[in-house]
């Protein structure tokens, strides 16, 4: 258990001003120390590969927050208080380690078509606690124990919360083709039309990056693009991008939104996350290597992944998040380094989560939320976030931001933006996060 226990305390300093060692907490061990975390039985599981009994797992309730205890079978006060110590009853070490790797995935054998772990099978879904950020409750269990026991405050690193703005660009030549036969089944003969004559006399309406950038430039804002390096179908039929990165047109498209402050990330091809080589070779295919990305199709394999991007020498990833359903796949709304189950320690990739798509909110197959209806839920997410100054990602896709097929979602966008400004929040690119905040780690 030490690369574990190392992992959640070093993980733990990273958002908090305070180096956990100068301060008497014992988890397991010491019985007399000032702080003493319980270690569960359960942690066993790390051990021999197997996964908990979610439906014996305790809640109670912290911060107005019914949380899982997930390596705890039996009921107690969270703490127990004593002149000289304060015992905290629950796991919260192992159970934050449990979470944070993923570690139900790297047990279960349970896939879609594509290989990629689903937010149906997933403990989230099991223990209804997509929209919570537990681990970071457990923190705050934590930070509270040394508050009370050495009388002092702890203050967040980070002074106020982060929304990532990224953009995944899978198709930027095509609406006149795609949204012109959305409008085309509509009855819009005339936007037909428009967009066919867009396309061949102007630009297509999907070629859209300078309206993006002028929309976040209104909010200080700046995000990340992250291009697909592949065109065309795999031999499976699925689809990457319509564009060929290397064009001229593409790469003055990448060179303005670095001029302005954004960042250009890769967005690897199908089928890359599990080979060294293949993603290379989409890397190759960018004149300056980015700093890190997220997978077409949000493809991930834990733990294979992992090491197809420290192999690669990528800084970051932001591909883990659910299709299916908004919200904390890991269980926390703080970046973490990806921890290697494999060789049972942590990686160099950090790991930015993604919490909001825009297609998880419009497809059926998905959530398909009436447009009233996403705001508040993104905000229920934005209020989480901020009781830890902690860190979400929104995902907006370029063809979002059309008036044709897509018609109003880019005034959500714009409208997530105002509420996230109204609440505190910075917005910020992954690139300008990760150099401020975890190239010193």
């Amino acid at each position: 258990m030490d690369n574990k226990i190392t992992y959640i305390f070093s993980h733990f300093e990273q958002f908090y001003d305070i180096r956990l060692s100068d301060y008497n907490i014992s988890y397991g061990k010491n019985t007399n120390a000032k702080i003493y975390i319980t270690q569960s039985e359960l942690v066993n599981i790390f051990k021999i590969n197997q996964d908990i009994d979610t439906s014996k797992i305790i809640f109670k309730t912290w911060l107005n927050k019914n949380i899982p205890f997930v390596l705890d079978y039996n009921d107690n006060d969270i703490f127990t208080e004593t002149n000289n110590q304060i015992k905290i009853n629950f796991d919260i070490i192992g159970a934050a380690f449990y979470l944070l790797s993923g570690w139900d995935e790297f047990i279960s054998k349970k896939t879609d078509n594509l290989g990629r772990h689903t937010y149906k099978n997933s403990i989230q879904s099991k223990l209804k606690i997509i929209d919570i950020p537990v681990v970071n409750y457990y923190y705050d269990i934590l930070k509270t124990a040394i508050e009370k026991a050495y009388n002092i405050k702890i203050n967040y690193r980070l002074k106020k919360p982060v929304l990532c703005l990224t953009h995944d660009i899978d198709n930027c030549q095509t609406a006149w083709a795609e949204a012109g036969m959305y409008e085309l089944k509509k009855g819009h003969f005339f936007k037909v039309t428009k967009l066919i004559l867009k396309r061949f006399f102007t630009k297509d309406d999907w070629f859209n990056f300078d309206k993006i950038l002028e929309i976040e430039k209104q909010f200080g804002a700046k995000s990340s693009f992250y291009f697909l390096p592949q065109k065309g179908k795999t031999n499976n039929d699925f689809k990457n991008a319509d564009y060929n990165i290397k064009s001229k047109k593409i790469q003055q498209a990448m060179l303005d939104i670095q001029k302005s402050g954004s960042e250009v990330g890769i967005h690897s091809a199908f089928n890359t996350h599990l080979s060294i080589d293949n993603f290379k070779k989409d890397l190759q295919k960018f004149k300056e290597k980015p700093l890190g990305g997220r997978f077409h199709f949000l493809m991930y394999n834990n733990p294979k992944t992992v090491t197809v991007l420290e192999k690669n020498d990528i800084k970051y990833d932001s591909t883990l998040g659910y299709s299916e359903h908004i919200g904390f796949r890991n269980s926390t709304a703080f970046p973490f380094y990806i921890y290697n189950l494999q060789n049972d320690k942590p990686s160099q990739v950090l790991e930015i989560p993604l919490n909001i798509m825009d297609a998880t909110l419009y497809y059926k197959k998905y959530m398909q939320l009436e447009k009233s209806q996403i705001l508040e839920k993104v905000n229920e997410l934005l209020n989480e976030t901020i009781k830890f100054n902690g860190i979400l990602t929104l995902l907006w896709h370029n063809n979002f931001f059309s008036d044709y097929k897509y018609k109003g979602w880019k005034n959500i966008y714009i409208d997530i933006l105002k509420s996230a400004k109204q609440k505190n929040f910075d917005l910020k690119n992954i690139k300008i996060i990760y150099n401020n905040l975890f190239k010193s780690f």
